[in-house]
């Protein structure tokens, strides 16, 4: 019932193809001495009304970047509100060959979620650190044109804010913003007001709601922006130098993902060499997002853009892991003025039933370490 993975870096001749993973190998019966986790995605920010997709890993941490998964067993999802003490069961999960399962959720709150696993032989029942969703308050908008220069504002809320302010504001052509009022949210959670706008203006309007006891701010800006066309943004990094004799490997918690979601995940680099490997300075890069079956970027995103000036020695057996995260957007991420387009910024979702795989790739100062290549997929 136990499984053991031991990936190897994938040599770059083969890079072009997306190779098969290999093959599990039995572990025994007790699956080797380490510590039983389950791990699943960190803090995240969604809007009401949204999709999102919470995903867990029950492994054994082996060392010398080994693993060794549970698959076959039950795994419960617990939701608390915040502000609450009590947790329940909102879901009720197997986890698959590859020790993982996941669950969608569609929470209107703000909501803490966790991970709590059953005692099966050899695995004891385990919980995993909460994850908050913070979930905005969604807005809609809508203007018409009434008496004169002025402009009748709707729009509703969801949930529904009874009796909450709505700010509503504007945005001329150079980015100035202008209060133009506020009003109140009615039961049915609807708002109007009419405002006075300077004659054939085309000022953007958009309206905001602060924070609530159950929701984090919301906006109507908050809009999810959908890639109409996949763009390319260059060609997939490779091994290089001595980091591309470290092991490497990324294990997503989950690999599938709602739209303008995230794919959640750790990268294990792992010295599996004879020698001591001295990383002077590395950064986390640039995680990639690759189309199937090539060599394409289509997307880039990371969790820091800054090398970190940090000596590290990685001895023979030694490993680093670390958290990383994958934004299911497109390339070339568009930013208001005045602020910086950083290379892990993130562009428009990619929309519903794209196939694409994911790999991490690590900078160092004696070269690149990539990992393997997963197949993920938004749905």
């Amino acid at each position: 019932m136990y499984r053991t993975t031991t990936r190897l870096l994938v040599a770059a001749c083969a890079a072009l193809l997306l190779l098969p993973a290999p093959p599990a190998v039995a572990a025994p019966a007790a699956c080797g001495p380490g510590p039983v986790e389950l791990v699943g995605g960190g803090d995240t920010t969604l809007v009401a009304g949204r999709e999102h997709v919470q995903g867990y890993l029950l492994r054994r941490r082996l060392g010398g970047g080994e693993t060794c998964v549970l698959p076959g067993a039950t795994v419960h999802l617990l939701a608390r509100t915040t502000g609450s003490s009590t947790a329940t069961v909102v879901r009720t999960g197997t986890t698959d060959d590859d020790g993982r399962v996941q669950f969608r959720v569609r929470p209107p709150y703000t909501v803490v979620l966790t991970g709590r696993s059953a005692a099966q032989e050899g695995f004891p029942a385990v919980d995993s650190a909460p994850a908050v969703l913070r979930v905005a308050t969604r807005l809609t908008v809508n203007r018409r044109a009434v008496t004169g220069c002025r402009v009748q504002v709707t729009g509703s809320t969801y949930p529904a804010k009874p009796g909450n302010g709505v700010n509503v504001e504007s945005t001329d052509e150079q980015g100035r913003g202008t209060w133009l009022g506020s009003t109140s949210v009615a039961a049915d959670g609807t708002f109007a007001r009419t405002v006075n706008l300077p004659c054939g203006s085309t000022s953007r309007i958009y309206t905001t709601i602060p924070q609530t006891a159950r929701n984090d701010y919301g906006s109507s800006d908050f809009a999810l922006r959908i890639a109409a066309t996949t763009r390319t943004c260059g060609a997939a990094k490779t091994g290089t130098g001595e980091a591309a004799a470290l092991t490497h490997v990324f294990e997503p918690f989950n690999t599938t993902v709602a739209v303008g979601g995230s794919w959640w995940g750790e990268r294990v680099v792992a010295n599996r060499t004879d020698r001591t490997i001295v990383l002077d300075t590395y950064s986390t890069d640039l995680h990639q997002l690759l189309r199937r079956g090539s060599t394409v970027r289509i997307g880039s995103n990371g969790t820091s853009d800054a090398i970190v000036v940090e000596r590290r020695e990685l001895a023979p057996g030694a490993e680093l892991r670390e958290r990383i995260a994958l934004v299911a957007g497109n390339c070339d991420a568009e930013v208001p003025a005045g602020y910086v387009a950083l290379a892990s910024s993130p562009g428009p979702a990619f929309p519903a039933g794209t196939a694409l795989v994911g790999q991490a790739v690590l900078a160092t100062s004696k070269g690149v370490s990539v990992s393997q290549r997963v197949a993920l997929t938004v749905s």
